[in-house]
């Protein structure tokens, strides 16, 4: 008995004669085909006067918590236990009054722009990548709102906010 032998067309069509290509490694890239706006402070000058203007005029949203030991905390009942992490902080409770028109973040933001109803947008400019609210600039642009980027932002809204 014979040992059976393909030919050339059986060879091709059979497992072993199919190599496996290698894999292609696909990139996601973002990126926008257009010109992009990003209306920046320049001057120092400006930088500063905003910083001070946004120091005086930001509200306090998120009070300081004292770190208090547990020890300590564990036999009081949670009314008792925020009145004593206030009085050893010696700031008031923070009033939501105060921050009523302001708005953070891109969703929020967005929505208030789709709507129509934002007086103005403040970006800060050390977004990474910028085109997670390159849209937020487009849209204002179009609706004609006053947008500005500030580098020094997150620094202003960990200082007086407590962001």
């Amino acid at each position: 008995m014979e040992t059976p032998v393909l030919n050339k067309k059986q060879q091709k069509l059979s497992l072993s004669a199919k190599k496996s290509r290698p894999k292609e490694t696909i990139k996601n890239v973002l990126s926008t085909p257009y010109a992009s706006h990003w209306p920046q402070i320049s001057s120092p000058e400006d930088n500063s006067t905003l910083k001070e203007v946004l120091e005086l005029n930001l509200p306090k949203i998120r009070a300081e918590t004292a770190k208090i030991p547990w020890r300590e905390l564990k036999h009081l009942k949670k009314p008792e236990r925020k009145e004593l992490r206030r009085q050893k902080n010696n700031e008031p409770e923070v009033d939501k009054k105060n921050y009523e028109g302001l708005r953070l973040g891109v969703n929020a933001v967005t929505k208030l722009l789709e709507t129509n109803t934002a007086g103005s947008v403040l970006i800060a400019g050390d977004v990474q990548p910028r085109l997670m609210v390159q849209h937020i600039v487009d849209m204002a642009v179009l609706y004609k709102i006053p947008i500005l980027v500030f580098n020094q932002l997150r620094d202003v809204l960990k200082s007086t906010c407590g962001l």
